[in-house]
Parts: C-alpha cells; structure tokens; sequence
C-alpha cells in the first residue's frame, strides 16, 4: 500500500513539473528550433493520419475547367497568394520568417507534398 502512495505521489510531482514547464513558457514553440521527439511524434502521427484516411486517387477528375476555375476562386479567397505567390503577385513581406519556407506552387509536381500548409494537411509525398 506503500509503493502505491509513492507511486501516486510521484505521479503528482512529475504532472505539477509538467505543467510549470509547458504553461510556464520553459517549452520553445519557435519553428527554428527543432526538438527531436516532437518532431518524430509529430512526423508519425501526421503519416499514420494520411496512412489512414487519405483516398487512394484524387475525389474527381483534375482535368475539368470547371474544377479549375473553383480551385483558383479558392486560391484567391483564402488568401493563399500571400503566403505562395501568384501570377503578378508577389508573396506577402510576413513569409520570409516562416518555418517551413512556404514553397512556390508552380515548382511542385504533386501538390499533396504540401504538408504544412494549414488549409491542407496531406503530405504523402515529397516535393520534387
């Protein structure tokens, strides 16, 4: 009964510590610094995610005007020029402190390689 209410009270110390370190701003969110386990559990999470859920083909045939012209409506109205660029339009002064570097669309073959994109979260393949 003893090692129990060690265990307990170990278990309570080790959460307390826990939490004085994330909530205390001892923990860098910063995306220039890398920190190994967190970004292995990240890495992993995400791909078994994609693993999981993801279709094996695209939902539709990419080669429709239609669908086309409703992804560049889409381009434009969720603001993604200003992180990727856009014909005639350059890419907003903020991006140069992103991590990663958002990439430039026209130099993906696959756009599911866009990983860290907050509007599109795939990643099944790398860029090429």
């Amino acid at each position: 009964m003893r090692l129990l209410a060690v265990i307990g009270a170990l278990a309570i110390v080790v959460a307390i510590g826990a939490a004085v370190y994330f909530f205390g701003g001892f923990y860098s969110v910063a995306a220039t610094e890398e920190i190994a386990p967190v970004a292995w559990v990240l890495t992993h999470v995400r791909q078994a995610s994609v693993d999981r859920h993801a279709a094996e083909g695209p939902p539709m045939s990419l080669d429709d005007p239609a669908l086309v012209r409703a992804g560049a409506h889409a381009f434009v109205t969720r603001s993604c020029m200003n992180c990727h660029g856009a014909p005639g339009v350059k890419w907003a002064k903020f991006t140069e402190g992103m991590q990663p570097y958002p990439p430039d669309l026209k130099d993906i073959v696959n756009a599911s390689a866009l990983s860290a994109c907050p509007t599109r979260k795939s990643g099944r393949s790398s860029p090429s």
